[in-house]
């Protein structure tokens, strides 16, 4: 089985045909600054909110756009309207996100062209250190999300078996490194050897934004999505179970010429791969990667539609409008083989299209209505369900609601829920405005000599010596110091016998003073456990930021 064309599948994403856009280099000329027709910027003529937003438009045009027009991409084989059902490629995919992601990494980020105005606007900042921090925590905290939610997903041992179903070299890959496990002896302990070589990913990865072929390593990109593998568990695996014959053939061949291709019957050679391609659709390519052509139909639930026109409406979208369009454009296509298909039919064959396909459609739906009374299917009762606003879900929760809104009324006044309640105040992540969180201060973050006479204090209570400390990284000591650079006053008995949250409690409710009514952020739900961090005053406290910073990172997961 052959792949379709898909020359108008891309064209729906990028200009031009498939062919031109493949060979057209990257155009740089957008993002060339002219140096001599701009005015040299002194420090404070670029607006912040402008630089983080030339930093975001650059981030999009240099990686995240390109991912975004791939889930937008349909499958080559299935077609126009495939899109989200592409999950045979999400393994493959993931690499190369990985791999594009790595290269803004470390500074990497400083070396490519989209980021040109962004790095001339930092020249007029008022603050430069704290983009240079801001570029650092965004790809820490971007990556740490990949890692967290997107790899584990993807290099699943119940997952990492879809790439079966992408690109025909990695495929192959994956077949052999399963056959070498397969038969390697207990005392063999050598890591299988991945072919060193350079591939292109085809037009189903072609970066749109960047404009250009995405090109990888195979041994790179394998090593990388089997890193956390367990070939056990993946043989152990009703997909890889029920097909283990023709991956072992797939698996079998020794040199990389000899790749076999599921959707290529031509490199098949003697064995019938067809049960496995069969299996690829059934069981791999049905798995949506996510679920926009359902939210698309979530636009039905508008203000004032109830839930029987809603129904109604999806209904006819499916059935009738979303089909017809596709079939339109096909015709459309083959009266005017050279011109480009359009992106929906207009005008006079639209009108006549539409009357063609109505009249196919009440074909098909006559034909339906016969065979459910040769069944006895009761139509009737079907269309009770859809048009019945009693029988809706929305009515069950409406009346479910309904009386706990009233059993609430003749018990007295109803509780405010907490999303309800105001949001709060909003200020700076702690990481950006260089604060320190109230939770983070505690004893066992104390020096020995302040942990030594707390202890001493509770067991020979009598003795009510203060202990007074200046060490640079003793929260105890911190805490003291800024309470008496804010200038709140404890007596030597409190100091000497209050513990450190209670001391904590005192600076969160200067904190909380100084937010409510100095900046005048005071509303209704205010409370002062919103007041989770502070920026330190005191010298003491500012000397424990960095260990407070790698406590942050240490919890996030991420090295410093």
């Amino acid at each position: 089985m052959k792949e379709k064309d898909t020359t108008n599948v891309n064209a729906y994403y990028k200009p031009g045909d498939k062919d031109m856009c493949m060979a057209q280099e990257f155009d740089d000329t957008q993002y060339l600054v002219e140096e001599q027709a701009l005015q040299p910027l002194e420090r404070g003529d670029t607006p912040v909110f402008y630089a983080m937003l030339l930093f975001f438009q650059a981030f999009g045009d240099a990686y995240f756009d390109d991912q975004f027009h791939f889930v937008m991409k349909d499958d080559p084989v299935l077609g126009e309207g495939s899109f989200g059902q592409t999950s045979r490629f999400c393994v493959e995919r993931l690499y190369i996100m990985h791999k594009l992601l790595a290269e803004l990494e470390n500074d990497g980020w400083k070396t490519k062209i989209q980021f040109k105005a962004y790095k001339r606007a930092l020249i007029g900042v008022s603050n430069l250190e704290y983009f240079d921090k801001m570029a650092k925590v965004f790809l820490e905290r971007f990556r740490f999300v990949f890692d967290k939610h997107l790899r584990p997903c993807w290099t699943s041992d119940s997952i990492l078996h879809y790439i079966l179903g992408g690109n025909q070299v990695l495929a192959n890959e994956f077949a052999r490194w399963l056959v070498d496990y397969k038969r390697m002896s207990s005392d063999d302990e050598e890591p299988y050897q991945f072919t060193n070589q350079i591939i292109d990913m085809g037009a189903i990865h072609y970066r749109t934004t960047a404009q250009k072929n995405v090109r990888i390593n195979v041994e790179e990109c394998m090593n990388y999505l089997t890193a956390d593998a367990d070939p056990a568990a993946i043989m152990q695996s009703d997909f890889v179970k029920s097909h283990w014959d023709l991956i072992e053939e797939m698996g079998t061949f020794e040199y990389i010429e000899d790749t076999i291709s599921l959707f290529d019957d031509t490199t098949w050679g003697h064995v019938d791969f067809e049960p496995l391609l069969e299996a690829v659709w059934n069981e791999i390519a049905i798995h949506a990667c996510h679920q926009q052509r359902c939210e698309n139909y979530v636009q039905l639930a508008k203000t004032s539609v109830g839930e029987v026109r809603r129904t109604l409406r999806a209904i006819i979208l499916s059935t009738i409008i979303r089909p017809f369009h596709q079939w339109a454009k096909q015709v459309f296509a083959e009266r005017n083989p050279d011109k480009p298909p359009p992106r929906r039919v207009e005008g006079a064959a639209r009108g006549e299209l539409l009357v063609k396909f109505m009249r196919k459609f009440s074909n098909k739906l006559e034909r339906a209505k016969r065979l459910a009374e040769e069944r006895n299917i009761n139509i009737k009762a079907i269309q009770q369900m859809l048009v019945n606003q009693s029988m809706k879900t929305s009515a069950h929760h409406k009346n479910k609601n309904m009386n706990v809104l009233l059993e609430a009324l003749t018990v007295g006044k109803r509780n405010i829920t907490k999303s309800e309640e105001a949001a709060g105040y909003i200020d700076k992540p702690v990481i950006m405005s260089d604060g320190i969180t109230f939770n983070f201060l505690s004893m066992n973050r104390s020096c020995k000599n302040c942990n030594s006479a707390w202890t001493k204090r509770n067991t020979m209570w009598k003795k009510k010596e203060f202990h007074y400390c200046e060490s640079e990284g003793c929260c105890l000591a911190a805490v003291h110091a800024e309470l008496k650079e804010r200038n709140i006053k404890l007596s030597k008995k409190d100091l000497t016998f209050k513990r450190i949250g209670q001391k904590r409690h005192e600076i969160r409710a200067h904190v909380a003073k100084e937010v409510m009514v100095d900046e005048g952020k005071g509303q209704h739900g205010f409370d002062i456990k919103d007041v989770k961090d502070f920026v330190p005053k005191a010298k003491l406290m500012e000397s424990i930021k960095q260990m407070h910073l790698d406590w942050l990172n240490e919890k996030k997961g991420l090295s410093t």
